[in-house]
């Protein structure tokens, strides 16, 4: 099995899920401020990750990020806190450039 456990989801869901992380039933705000605050290396260097999250600015604005992908698939979620604005993509190819697709919606978005 492969190391994602070769989930299957929907945006649907995955807006859902959102929706749950936004508030107390399922995690705390103390425990999502864990997880999503960057991690000090052992080096004393910060990593640009929380537990299991990417973490970065994106036009300088706080962004939470996850991705993931199997042959043929790839999926990116980015959540903006701050402007209460979560983007979710799923696409059923494994060479498109989802990185830009993300950043474009984003943009539309955060301007």
């Amino acid at each position: 099995m492969p190391a994602s456990g070769a989930y299957q989801s929907t945006v649907l869901d995955l807006a859902n899920w959102d929706r749950a992380l936004s508030g107390d039933s399922i995690l705390n705000e103390n425990a999502r401020r864990q997880m999503w605050t960057p991690i000090t290396l052992s080096d004393g260097s910060i990593s640009q990750s929380g537990l299991g999250w990417g973490l970065g600015p994106f036009q300088k604005r706080l962004r939470i990020s996850h991705s993931g992908g199997l042959p043929g698939f790839i999926s990116q979620y980015w959540r903006f806190p701050d402007d209460r604005l979560s983007l979710i993509v799923l696409i059923h190819l494994d060479d498109a450039d989802v990185g830009t697709i993300m950043a474009g919606v984003a943009r539309r978005y955060l301007e």
